[in-house]
């Protein structure tokens, strides 16, 4: 009974914040809004459940955190997550427009399995506007769909 009290005090998590940015190759002023309702990581494993809105500045390399903070997981190796918005909404100085008005699910991985051990770490989905979104016709390019090409990464401040 002693050695396994021992081996429970032993046993190491990880945890792990998610949030989101825009790197990408173009300079546009404006923003992409989403309404956030579930984050998935790893895949099948409901990490954050809520409603937030999620600003996310166009070629932005910040920060913006969706789970607000940090949660345990299994230590292991990890590539995919995936996220679930009610809607999306793009605005400049000139225009706002709805591209999604439903609920809308998509998925993300990292380049290179990414190995979580008792540590924290950030995970950012850079959502890469430039592969998917037409910026002068405020549209979702044609042969594309939203969130093409949007990576998961390690955040490093």
């Amino acid at each position: 009974m002693i050695f396994l009290l021992i081996g429970i005090g032993c046993m190491k998590t990880a945890r792990v914040e998610i949030g989101f940015n825009d790197e990408g190759a173009v300079s546009i002023p404006g923003d992409v809004v989403l309404w956030v309702t579930e984050i998935e990581f790893p895949l099948g494993n409901t990490l954050w459940r809520g409603y937030q809105p999620i600003t996310i500045p166009i070629n932005s390399s910040g920060f913006i955190s969706a789970t607000g903070t940090y949660y345990e997981i299994e230590p292991g190796y990890y590539r995919v997550a995936r996220v679930a918005v009610d809607s999306v909404r793009y605005s400049n100085d000139t225009v706002s427009t709805l591209l999604i008005e439903r609920p809308y699910r998509f998925g993300i991985c990292t380049p290179y399995p990414i190995y979580f051990d008792d540590k924290e770490v950030r995970l950012v989905i850079s959502i890469r506007t430039d592969k998917w979104l037409d910026f002068d016709e405020a549209e979702v390019k044609f042969g594309s769909y939203p969130f093409d090409g949007a990576q998961l990464n390690i955040y490093y401040q």
